[in-house]
């Protein structure tokens, strides 16, 4: 795993009487394990990353995410997620990082793999997706966490992506 990131940025400005999530993983509130794909593939020998808008808030682009299922694995549910929310099929690459948010009275802590594209599948899920470079990803993922965790694995990526096409 290349890193771990605690505390979402989003999340982490609390106002009077509000819980971090660190407390409240410790004070017993429910904690929600999710795992979610930063699908790469390449398009005329240059790296693409697929971001979709969040079911919940439309006007917020994420990387496909979502519970883990009763004896699944974290990278069989990020890889499941890619499919039903993206159409996308593909393979697990490596497992990259942690990021956690709280929403209402839950933490929920998201194990992120890098999968590489292997073709499209039917969507079970009506969600806007784009492929698009690094830059432009950056610029659309909403969250400052999902931000930096694509920062930290663009190194990694394309490392694997250049073995590929050498």
């Amino acid at each position: 795993m290349l890193g771990v990131r605690h505390l979402a940025p989003h999340t982490s400005h609390l106002t009077p009487g509000e819980v971090s999530p660190r407390q409240r993983w410790r004070i017993g509130l429910t904690h929600i394990r999710q795992a979610g794909a930063i699908a790469v593939k390449t398009v005329d020998r240059k790296v693409q990353i697929l971001v979709v808008r969040a079911k919940q808030h439309p006007d917020h682009w994420i990387f496909p995410k979502g519970h883990i299922e009763p004896r699944e694995s974290a990278d069989a549910a990020a890889v499941r997620e890619l499919e039903e929310e993206a159409g996308v099929r593909g393979t697990m690459i490596a497992a990259v990082g942690v990021l956690e948010f709280s929403v209402k009275d839950a933490v929920v802590q998201v194990e992120y793999f890098v999968v590489k594209y292997e073709c499209d599948v039917p969507r079970q899920e009506d969600r806007e997706i784009r492929w698009c470079s690094y830059d432009r990803a950056l610029e659309l993922l909403t969250f400052p966490d999902s931000k930096a965790l694509l920062r930290e694995v663009r190194a990694r990526i394309e490392q694997v992506f250049e073995r590929t096409h050498r």
